[in-house]
């Protein structure tokens, strides 16, 4: 199913249009295309900065577009494809007249370009990737309408270059999907996740504190083999491990129960933070988190 919106009107994200490579991150900032309807596209690097308590990170760049044929060009379109790491974030697109897209591509229609002219558009990204980088293009071309229906011959493609900054702060952490299991004699389905925390700092962490929020299942803690104290809570359960030395990397694996598969799948959300005891007072801006998904049947 596709959707339509105008002026950026629409909260969310949709994944689009990158599509990786092995380029270095270290190579030109800025690369072209040229159109084959007069069209030449510019774009600017695209780098991701650090992520959000949900393993989420944002980035932006710029594609500056000119028309160097003979007349206006109505509806310049640029088109991304899916490719699973990068969203291009609706709310913020503010610089697309018109955007419709699915699940695997998306189209921002400009303004109408006069022979001669050009354009810098600012288009805002996420991911909850944390790397490798790699490069990625859109398509440019001509539109007959604000839909984006291309008028044939006249796609180019703009690549650019993608990077991720190097992580700081604490920790790093991942986690892998967790995915239940049918119904047992006992009518509860299980399933784990790994989750692999790395100490970024220069000294031991005494009481590294992983904390999952209640709403991703039942855990089953006497699976929990790598806590030496569980601590349990209205709204989460925390697990302290042991010290984490300097620069070192654990992986543990977490079991949960629960009474039912879940149909739709959604994504669980998992965090890591420096305490000051046993009894997990958390440090200030010790944090990092990270999401991974929960299948459902469906998915």
């Amino acid at each position: 199913m596709s959707t339509k919106l105008r002026n950026g009107v629409l909260v969310g994200v949709v994944a689009v249009g990158a599509i990786l490579g092995s380029g270095s991150a270290a190579t030109a900032a800025v690369t072209t295309g040229t159109a084959t309807s007069g069209l030449a596209g510019v774009a600017t690097k695209l780098v991701y900065g650090q992520p959000d308590l949900n393993g989420y990170r944002r980035g932006g760049n710029t594609f500056t577009i000119t028309n160097n044929g003979t007349e206006a060009v109505e509806f310049p379109t640029l088109t991304f494809t899916s490719n699973g790491r990068d969203d291009l974030i609706h709310a913020e697109a503010s610089d697309c007249e018109h955007m419709r897209g699915s699940s695997t591509w998306v189209n921002c229609v400009l303004t109408p370009l006069a022979a001669g002219a050009s354009r810098t558009v600012s288009l805002p990204w996420g991911t909850k990737s944390s790397g490798p980088g790699g490069t990625a293009e859109v398509s440019l071309t001509e539109s007959s309408d604000a839909g984006g229906t291309p008028v044939e011959g006249t796609e180019s493609t703009v690549p650019w270059k993608v990077r991720f900054e190097k992580l700081t702060g604490t920790f790093s952490i991942k986690a892998t999907p967790l995915t239940y299991g049918p119904l047992d004699e006992a009518g509860l389905s299980h399933g784990f996740t790994k989750v692999t925390v790395k100490n970024l700092s220069s000294a031991t962490v005494q009481y590294p504190l992983v904390t999952f929020p209640s709403y991703d299942g039942t855990g089953t803690y006497a699976k929990w083999t790598g806590c030496t104290q569980i601590i349990q809570h209205t709204d989460n359960t925390a697990c302290i491990e042991q010290p984490l030395a300097a620069g070192e990397q654990r992986t543990l694996k977490f079991w949960f129960e629960s009474d039912f598969v879940p149909i739709w799948g959604f994504d669980g959300h998992v965090r890591v933070a420096a305490a000051t005891d046993p009894s997990g007072t958390v440090i200030p801006d010790t944090a990092a988190g990270t999401s991974f998904p929960i299948p459902g049947t469906d998915d």
